[in-house]
């Protein structure tokens, strides 16, 4: 059994703790938040409850794990505009889901691009680096929740490219799962979602702000 417990924590997702895998350097271990399970053991998370109620706790990495298998099954290549899954792990804080860890052009954890904007502003090398992220989400047509800034990074691969990655809030939590039967409802979702992560671009300070808001 992997510890975890009492190691720094390198982010705080919507559902999510993610560590670093203390025994592969090129992975990351995400566990379910402990706020959101409740006593009886069961998925908090707005959606997983209904939608997969007998994976109770760990119905979010279900949703997860189905949207990237999905998108696998359709490219024999890994899919550039997302992370990849690499597969389980038993720890002390419960079933953790291993990932591949994005990195910064020094091999630090890669930034977000709410960090990106706060620091720098919308610089035009974003601006590029955004559209083709966009033109791949739609490509593979993947399904997702919100894209909130927070949940898209940077990398940098071992060639120096750069690229934006979704990290967070795949798949679709919702009842009737209309996006994943339909693409073309998931296309113009899509294109609602980029337009509304634009503007949190240009205005990060009021988006953080009401996210900060939201929280409370």
């Amino acid at each position: 059994m992997i510890k975890l417990r009492g190691t720094p924590i390198l982010a705080l997702g919507t559902t999510k703790l993610v560590y670093a895998h203390p025994f592969q350097s090129r992975h990351l271990i995400k566990v379910i938040r402990p706020d959101l399970i409740d006593a009886q053991g069961r998925s908090r998370v707005p959606g997983t409850r209904k939608w997969l109620p007998v994976c109770q706790r760990y119905a979010d990495f279900a949703v997860e794990v189905r949207e990237f298998l999905i998108m696998r099954s359709r490219s024999d290549e890994p899919i550039p505009c997302l992370q990849s899954v690499i597969g389980f792990a038993e720890t002390d804080l419960g079933l953790g889901l291993v990932v591949e860890k994005l990195c910064d052009p020094v091999g630090e954890l890669a930034p977000t691009v709410a960090s990106l904007v706060m620091a720098h502003g919308v610089t035009e090398e974003l601006i590029s680096l955004w559209k083709v992220f966009f033109e791949r989400m739609l490509h593979h047509n993947v399904v997702s929740q919100d894209w909130h800034l927070s949940n898209l990074v940077c990398a940098t691969d071992e060639n120096q490219r750069q690229r934006i990655v979704l990290v967070d809030g795949l798949g679709d939590r919702s009842l009737l799962r209309l996006r994943s039967r339909w693409p073309l409802i998931n296309r113009v979702i899509m294109h609602r979602k980029g337009r509304r992560a634009l503007r949190r671009m240009n205005h990060p300070t009021g988006w953080i702000l009401n996210k900060a808001l939201r929280s409370t």
